[in-house]
Protein backbone atom coordinates (compact mmCIF):
# COMPACT_ATOMS: atom_id res chain seq x y z
CA UNK A 1 0.00 0.00 0.00
CA UNK A 2 0.93 3.79 -0.91
CA UNK A 3 1.45 5.61 2.15
CA UNK A 4 0.80 9.34 2.13
CA UNK A 5 2.71 11.97 2.96
CA UNK A 6 0.41 13.07 5.25
CA UNK A 7 1.12 11.11 8.36
CA UNK A 8 -0.28 11.53 11.48
CA UNK A 9 0.68 9.48 14.67
CA UNK A 10 -2.33 8.87 16.44
CA UNK A 11 -0.98 8.73 19.72
CA UNK A 12 0.59 12.36 19.56
CA UNK A 13 -2.78 13.59 18.02
CA UNK A 14 -4.84 12.39 20.70
CA UNK A 15 -2.47 13.62 23.15
CA UNK A 16 -2.34 16.96 21.63
CA UNK A 17 -6.30 17.15 21.54
CA UNK A 18 -6.89 16.03 24.48
CA UNK A 19 -4.42 18.80 26.22
CA UNK A 20 -5.54 21.30 24.07
CA UNK A 21 -9.38 20.52 25.29
CA UNK A 22 -8.85 20.71 29.12
CA UNK A 23 -6.91 23.61 28.84
CA UNK A 24 -9.95 25.25 26.88
CA UNK A 25 -11.98 24.31 29.65
CA UNK A 26 -9.82 25.83 32.37
CA UNK A 27 -9.05 29.04 30.39
CA UNK A 28 -13.31 29.51 29.87
CA UNK A 29 -13.40 28.63 33.34
CA UNK A 30 -11.10 31.43 34.39
CA UNK A 31 -12.19 34.09 32.07
CA UNK A 32 -15.75 33.26 33.45
CA UNK A 33 -14.61 33.69 36.87
CA UNK A 34 -13.29 37.01 35.68
CA UNK A 35 -16.07 38.52 34.18
CA UNK A 36 -18.36 37.48 37.22
CA UNK A 37 -15.94 39.15 39.87
CA UNK A 38 -15.77 42.75 37.02
CA UNK A 39 -19.97 42.74 36.88
CA UNK A 40 -19.38 42.20 41.18
CA UNK A 41 -16.95 45.63 40.81
CA UNK A 42 -13.92 43.43 42.14
CA UNK A 43 -10.90 43.10 40.25
CA UNK A 44 -9.74 39.40 39.52
CA UNK A 45 -6.25 38.41 38.69
CA UNK A 46 -5.96 38.30 34.82
CA UNK A 47 -3.78 34.83 34.86
CA UNK A 48 -2.45 32.89 32.00
CA UNK A 49 -5.73 30.96 31.69
CA UNK A 50 -7.81 34.12 31.09
CA UNK A 51 -4.93 35.48 28.99
CA UNK A 52 -5.59 32.83 26.53
CA UNK A 53 -9.19 32.14 26.70
CA UNK A 54 -9.37 33.94 23.68
CA UNK A 55 -7.07 32.32 21.77
CA UNK A 56 -8.35 28.39 22.65
CA UNK A 57 -11.87 30.39 21.61
CA UNK A 58 -10.77 31.00 18.35
CA UNK A 59 -8.08 27.66 17.83
CA UNK A 60 -11.28 25.59 19.11
CA UNK A 61 -13.89 26.66 16.27
CA UNK A 62 -11.76 25.69 13.76
CA UNK A 63 -11.01 22.53 15.56
CA UNK A 64 -14.92 21.72 15.96
CA UNK A 65 -15.11 23.15 12.30
CA UNK A 66 -12.43 20.58 11.12
CA UNK A 67 -14.36 17.81 13.14
CA UNK A 68 -17.42 18.22 11.14
CA UNK A 69 -15.71 18.03 8.03
CA UNK A 70 -13.89 15.01 8.95
CA UNK A 71 -17.48 13.61 9.50
CA UNK A 72 -18.98 14.13 6.55
CA UNK A 73 -16.14 12.99 4.71
CA UNK A 74 -16.84 9.49 6.88
CA UNK A 75 -20.17 9.69 5.48
CA UNK A 76 -19.51 10.20 1.91
CA UNK A 77 -21.06 7.64 -0.39
CA UNK A 78 -19.25 8.84 -3.15
CA UNK A 79 -15.34 9.35 -1.89
CA UNK A 80 -13.66 5.84 -2.02
CA UNK A 81 -11.92 4.50 1.23
CA UNK A 82 -8.19 5.80 0.11
CA UNK A 83 -9.74 9.29 -0.90
CA UNK A 84 -11.63 9.28 2.74
CA UNK A 85 -8.23 8.16 4.22
CA UNK A 86 -6.49 10.86 2.39
CA UNK A 87 -8.53 13.85 3.33
CA UNK A 88 -9.55 12.84 6.58
CA UNK A 89 -5.39 12.45 7.51
CA UNK A 90 -5.21 16.12 5.93
CA UNK A 91 -7.86 17.16 8.38
CA UNK A 92 -6.14 15.41 11.42
CA UNK A 93 -2.54 17.13 10.57
CA UNK A 94 -3.54 20.21 10.24
CA UNK A 95 -6.03 19.94 13.39
CA UNK A 96 -3.06 18.72 15.35
CA UNK A 97 -0.58 21.49 14.30
CA UNK A 98 -3.29 23.54 15.31
CA UNK A 99 -3.53 22.25 18.56
CA UNK A 100 0.34 21.71 18.81
CA UNK A 101 0.94 25.51 17.87
CA UNK A 102 -1.54 26.82 20.24
CA UNK A 103 -0.55 25.08 23.29
CA UNK A 104 3.29 25.96 22.30
CA UNK A 105 2.36 29.88 22.84
CA UNK A 106 -0.16 28.61 26.25
CA UNK A 107 3.02 27.07 27.54
CA UNK A 108 5.35 30.69 26.52
CA UNK A 109 2.82 32.41 28.59
CA UNK A 110 3.28 33.99 31.99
Amino acid sequence: PIRSRFTVDPYRSSESISRFYDLKKQADVAKNGYKAMAKQGERGEVNRDVKAAKMFEKAGKQISDWNKDIARIRESKTLTPEQKRERIDRIQLARNQLAEKVLAKYDAMK
